[in-house]
C-alpha cells in the first residue's frame, strides 16, 4: 500500500502533512455476492464509530454500507464541493471500484470529486481495495493533495485493520497523514505473517488484467 502526493512520483510514500479540516467525510463500502469479504462490516462500523465519536460539530459523516452507483451519485450530487475525505473499502481493480457487484469507473468517481478538489476542501482519498494505484494518476492530476492506494492484491483482514487504524490515527490521535499511514500499515502487518497482499486466498480484487505484472505490496 502506498500513500501518494500530487507533488511526487507514483511510488513515493510521501503524504500531505497538515491536519484535516473537514466538512463532509464520505465512507462507502462494496461487497460481492460471489466473493464476500468478511471484514468489510467491521471496517465500516469501526471507521463510522471513530468519525461520529470525534466530529464535535467540525464535520458531518455520510455512510454508505452498501454502495451502489445510484446512491453514490446521489451523495456526490448532494454534497457538491463540501467533501473533505472519501474512503472506499471493498473489491477493486486498476480502473474500477466494486459497488455491490456493479463496477464503478474510477475516472468517473474522480470527476465526481472534482468540485470538492477545486474548492480545496478534499484533502484525502482512500481506495482500500486491490491494485488501485492506477486510479491515483487522475486523482492527483485533478489536484487531490493525498491519495492512499495499493499496487497489488491486499488481504481482506489486513485491509480492514488498516482502514480502522488509519482513521483512529488521524481523527483520534490527530497524527499527520504521513504518520497515520505508517502506523496503520504497521498494525495491518501484524495481522499476517506474510507480506501484505501476497499469497492470501481472500483478496479485495476484481481480477482485472493490467498492463504490467503486479509488484510487491
Amino acid at each position: 500500500m502506498h500513500c501518494y502526493s500530487k507533488n511526487t512520483t507514483a511510488r513515493t510514500r510521501i503524504i500531505y502533512p497538515e491536519a484535516l479540516v473537514m466538512k463532509i467525510s464520505i465512507i462507502c463500502f462494496g461487497n460481492s455476492t460471489d466473493a464476500p469479504l468478511k471484514c468489510i462490516t467491521a471496517e465500516d462500523e469501526g471507521i463510522h464509530g471513530i468519525l461520529i465519536a470525534n466530529r464535535r460539530g467540525v464535520y458531518d459523516v455520510h455512510r454508505e454500507s452498501y454502495a451502489t452507483v445510484a446512491n453514490m451519485n446521489n451523495a456526490f450530487g448532494a454534497y457538491g464541493n463540501e467533501i473533505a475525505i472519501f474512503h472506499y473499502g471493498g473489491h477493486a481493480g486498476q480502473t474500477s471500484l466494486l459497488f455491490n457487484d456493479q463496477e464503478a469507473n474510477g475516472v468517473g468517481i474522480a470527476y465526481q470529486l472534482k468540485p470538492s478538489i477545486d474548492a480545496q476542501n478534499l484533502k484525502l482519498v482512500v481506495h482500500n481495495g486491490c491494485s488501485t494505484a492506477k486510479q491515483v494518476e487522475k486523482l492527483l492530476e485533478l489536484g487531490v493533495p493525498a491519495v492512499i492506494a495499493t499496487n497489488c492484491a491486499i488481504d481482506d483482514d489486513a485491509a480492514g485493520i488498516f482502514g480502522v487504524e488509519l482513521f483512529k490515527n488521524i481523527i483520534q490521535k490527530r497524527m499527520t497523514t504521513r504518520n497515520a499511514f505508517s502506523a496503520a500499515l504497521a498494525a495491518a502487518q501484524v495481522a499476517t505473517p506474510a507480506a501484505l497482499g501476497v499469497g492470501e486466498p481472500l483478496h479485495r480484487d476484481l481480477h482485472i488484467p493490467g498492463d504490467t505484472p503486479r509488484e510487491p505490496f
